[in-house]
Protein backbone atom coordinates (compact mmCIF):
# COMPACT_ATOMS: atom_id res chain seq x y z
CA UNK A 1 0.00 0.00 0.00
CA UNK A 2 1.52 3.30 -0.69
CA UNK A 3 1.82 6.11 1.33
CA UNK A 4 -1.73 7.93 0.73
CA UNK A 5 -3.70 5.12 0.89
CA UNK A 6 -4.95 4.04 4.38
CA UNK A 7 -4.35 0.89 5.47
CA UNK A 8 -7.70 -1.75 5.75
CA UNK A 9 -8.62 -3.27 8.40
CA UNK A 10 -12.14 -4.48 7.84
CA UNK A 11 -14.45 -4.09 5.16
CA UNK A 12 -18.22 -3.65 5.64
CA UNK A 13 -19.66 -7.02 3.75
CA UNK A 14 -23.55 -5.91 4.55
CA UNK A 15 -25.74 -2.46 5.40
CA UNK A 16 -29.39 -2.43 5.85
CA UNK A 17 -30.80 0.89 6.23
CA UNK A 18 -28.78 3.80 7.78
CA UNK A 19 -25.14 3.02 8.54
CA UNK A 20 -22.53 5.54 9.08
CA UNK A 21 -18.99 6.04 8.99
CA UNK A 22 -16.69 8.75 10.83
CA UNK A 23 -13.07 8.34 9.34
CA UNK A 24 -10.35 9.06 11.29
CA UNK A 25 -10.31 13.25 12.36
CA UNK A 26 -12.86 13.76 10.27
CA UNK A 27 -15.72 15.51 11.41
CA UNK A 28 -18.82 14.21 9.19
CA UNK A 29 -20.58 10.78 9.04
CA UNK A 30 -20.79 9.46 5.71
CA UNK A 31 -23.23 6.25 4.21
CA UNK A 32 -21.41 2.87 4.22
CA UNK A 33 -22.74 0.36 1.59
CA UNK A 34 -21.59 -3.07 1.03
CA UNK A 35 -17.70 -2.92 -0.17
CA UNK A 36 -16.62 -0.10 1.68
CA UNK A 37 -13.13 -0.24 3.17
CA UNK A 38 -12.36 0.57 6.89
CA UNK A 39 -9.26 1.50 8.48
CA UNK A 40 -7.91 2.20 12.02
CA UNK A 41 -9.68 5.11 14.32
CA UNK A 42 -12.54 5.33 12.03
CA UNK A 43 -16.70 4.93 14.11
CA UNK A 44 -19.09 2.76 12.55
CA UNK A 45 -22.94 4.12 13.13
CA UNK A 46 -25.92 2.22 13.31
CA UNK A 47 -29.10 3.74 13.18
CA UNK A 48 -32.94 2.75 14.84
CA UNK A 49 -34.15 -1.06 12.84
CA UNK A 50 -30.64 -0.56 10.55
CA UNK A 51 -27.56 -3.24 11.05
CA UNK A 52 -24.30 -3.88 9.69
CA UNK A 53 -21.62 -7.03 8.78
CA UNK A 54 -18.56 -6.09 9.27
CA UNK A 55 -15.76 -8.71 8.16
CA UNK A 56 -12.09 -7.72 9.63
CA UNK A 57 -9.04 -8.99 7.36
CA UNK A 58 -7.47 -9.84 10.68
CA UNK A 59 -10.30 -11.15 12.70
CA UNK A 60 -13.63 -12.30 12.92
CA UNK A 61 -16.89 -11.21 11.31
CA UNK A 62 -19.05 -8.62 13.49
CA UNK A 63 -22.68 -8.27 13.30
CA UNK A 64 -23.52 -4.60 14.75
CA UNK A 65 -27.20 -4.43 15.78
CA UNK A 66 -29.28 -1.18 15.74
CA UNK A 67 -28.68 1.92 17.81
CA UNK A 68 -24.85 0.80 18.40
CA UNK A 69 -21.36 2.91 18.04
CA UNK A 70 -17.96 1.41 17.26
CA UNK A 71 -14.45 2.46 17.42
CA UNK A 72 -11.80 0.27 15.72
CA UNK A 73 -8.17 0.62 17.23
CA UNK A 74 -5.29 -0.98 15.23
CA UNK A 75 -1.98 -1.58 16.86
CA UNK A 76 0.78 -4.12 15.71
CA UNK A 77 -2.22 -5.74 13.15
CA UNK A 78 -3.87 -5.86 16.10
CA UNK A 79 -7.92 -5.05 16.38
CA UNK A 80 -9.32 -3.10 19.99
CA UNK A 81 -12.58 -2.62 19.59
CA UNK A 82 -14.04 -0.23 21.37
CA UNK A 83 -18.16 -0.03 21.69
CA UNK A 84 -19.72 2.87 22.80
CA UNK A 85 -22.94 1.61 22.62
CA UNK A 86 -25.39 -0.93 21.83
CA UNK A 87 -24.67 -4.33 20.87
CA UNK A 88 -22.75 -6.56 18.74
CA UNK A 89 -22.09 -10.57 17.87
CA UNK A 90 -19.00 -11.67 16.87
CA UNK A 91 -18.09 -15.42 15.63
CA UNK A 92 -14.92 -16.84 16.56
CA UNK A 93 -13.04 -19.94 14.68
CA UNK A 94 -9.79 -21.37 13.92
CA UNK A 95 -9.39 -18.80 11.19
CA UNK A 96 -9.74 -15.40 13.71
CA UNK A 97 -10.00 -17.41 16.82
CA UNK A 98 -9.20 -13.40 18.66
CA UNK A 99 -10.99 -10.76 19.73
CA UNK A 100 -10.30 -7.72 22.18
CA UNK A 101 -13.49 -5.59 22.90
CA UNK A 102 -13.01 -2.36 25.03
CA UNK A 103 -16.36 -1.63 27.42
CA UNK A 104 -16.35 1.53 29.58
CA UNK A 105 -12.75 1.54 29.50
CA UNK A 106 -12.16 -1.47 30.22
CA UNK A 107 -10.31 -4.07 27.98
CA UNK A 108 -11.98 -7.60 27.48
CA UNK A 109 -10.11 -10.76 25.38
CA UNK A 110 -11.68 -13.80 23.82
CA UNK A 111 -10.10 -16.24 22.34
CA UNK A 112 -11.45 -19.36 20.83
CA UNK A 113 -11.48 -21.99 17.92
CA UNK A 114 -15.57 -21.82 17.97
CA UNK A 115 -18.02 -19.33 20.09
CA UNK A 116 -20.13 -17.15 19.20
CA UNK A 117 -19.89 -13.95 21.21
CA UNK A 118 -22.79 -11.50 22.33
CA UNK A 119 -21.37 -8.22 23.64
CA UNK A 120 -23.99 -5.02 24.83
CA UNK A 121 -23.07 -2.17 25.82
CA UNK A 122 -26.52 0.45 26.92
CA UNK A 123 -27.65 2.72 29.37
CA UNK A 124 -29.79 -0.01 30.94
CA UNK A 125 -28.76 -0.80 34.37
CA UNK A 126 -27.69 -4.09 33.48
CA UNK A 127 -24.69 -4.23 30.74
CA UNK A 128 -23.68 -7.87 30.12
CA UNK A 129 -20.87 -9.68 28.23
CA UNK A 130 -21.53 -13.15 27.32
CA UNK A 131 -19.87 -16.31 25.65
CA UNK A 132 -23.01 -17.52 23.85
CA UNK A 133 -22.26 -20.92 22.95
CA UNK A 134 -19.18 -23.32 22.64
CA UNK A 135 -17.93 -26.94 22.08
CA UNK A 136 -18.74 -28.17 25.64
CA UNK A 137 -16.85 -25.55 27.38
CA UNK A 138 -18.31 -23.17 30.21
CA UNK A 139 -19.73 -20.19 29.94
CA UNK A 140 -18.42 -16.80 30.63
CA UNK A 141 -20.62 -14.81 31.39
CA UNK A 142 -19.60 -10.81 32.49
CA UNK A 143 -22.16 -8.10 34.00
CA UNK A 144 -21.20 -4.49 34.31
CA UNK A 145 -23.33 -2.64 37.07
CA UNK A 146 -23.16 0.78 37.33
CA UNK A 147 -19.96 0.45 36.55
CA UNK A 148 -18.57 -2.65 38.74
CA UNK A 149 -18.11 -5.48 37.33
CA UNK A 150 -18.47 -8.71 38.57
CA UNK A 151 -16.86 -11.85 36.70
CA UNK A 152 -18.57 -15.62 36.44
CA UNK A 153 -15.79 -18.36 35.18
CA UNK A 154 -15.62 -21.80 34.66
CA UNK A 155 -12.43 -23.23 34.10
CA UNK A 156 -11.09 -22.28 31.35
Amino acid sequence: ASAKNEIRVASIVEQIKIVKRKKDFYQSWLDVKPGDDLAPNDEIYTHGQSSAKINFINGPQINLSENSLLRIKTLKKENTLTLERGNLTARLTTQSPKLDIVLGGKKYSFESKNAAIQIEQGNTENKSLRRMQEGGMPLRRICNNRGRTAEVRGNR
